[in-house]
């Protein structure tokens, strides 16, 4: 069974098939299998929240690589959420599966890209002597319709600032 724990006995054995000396004892595990499943749950700018199966047979905990990082994080759930890091950045992620005595199965990895950082703007325009509140409107209504070509309509607004 994969990631399984055996303890191995060496005795040797003199010729005359009798005497024996003392035992050597070695633990040693299979290569665990490798997760399934693995999936994206979520991301945010700086966040993303992964899942899996666990693999059949025996593991201690998982590794988790991201990107080049030679630096893993190390869990013993079936999820992790990764931080620290950068918006709108794309990502490589790796998780296998580790026995207890760090025998490591093959990696499994996914892909995703972490979202934007969101921005709010906010317009004000100083009020000129002379509009009246038609002329207003109506620079504002053009000014609306540019900004919605150019960005989220919930990320800005718009509005007279009276001095």
């Amino acid at each position: 069974m994969a990631g399984s724990r055996y303890t191995v006995q060496v005795v040797t054995v003199a010729q005359d098939g009798i005497t024996e000396g003392s035992a050597a004892t070695l633990v040693v595990f299979t290569k665990p299998a490798a997760v399934t499943g693995l999936r994206v749950n979520s991301t945010t700018s700086t966040t993303a929240l992964l899942s899996w199966t666990l693999p059949s047979g025996n593991t201690s905990n998982y590794s988790i690589v991201i990107g080049g990082n030679l630096n893993p994080m190390t869990v013993n759930t079936s999820y992790v959420n990764v931080t620290g890091l950068v918006p709108l950045s794309q990502y490589t992620i790796s998780v296998t599966a580790v026995t207890e005595d760090g025998t490591k199965g093959d990696a499994t990895s996914i892909s995703l890209s972490t979202t934007g950082v969101s921005l709010r703007y906010r317009l004000s325009i100083l009020s000129l002597d002379g509009l009246d509140a038609q002329k207003k409107n109506l620079i504002l209504q053009k000014i609306n319709t540019v900004l919605q070509g150019e960005f989220d309509k919930n990320s800005f607004s718009a509005s007279w600032t009276e001095e």
